[in-house]
């Protein structure tokens, strides 16, 4: 009977790259479940804002926008100063 080929057993020796693929795809997992959660963010904004303007509410839709470009909602509470 013929000698099969060397195949080594995987519990003996563990790859480095192997490791680093593990690890780059758990990260990139990762990455994209925020992504998506900044998207679903995103659009709960945006229905927001197109509820505000269809009844008429333009200070809501526009704090909607305000926060859709990254901009601090202005406080309620604190009156415009001129």
């Amino acid at each position: 009977m013929r000698a099969g080929p060397n195949i080594s057993n995987s519990h003996e020796r563990s790859n480095p790259a192997d490791s680093a693929a593990d690890n780059k795809a758990s990260t990139c997992g990762g990455l994209v479940d925020v992504i998506l959660e900044i998207g679903r963010e995103r659009q709960r904004i945006v229905e927001a804002m197109k509820v505000a303007l269809l009844r008429g509410d333009d200070p809501e839709a526009l704090e909607c926008a305000r926060e859709l470009t990254g901009l601090p909602r202005k406080n309620a509470a604190t009156p415009n100063r001129a």
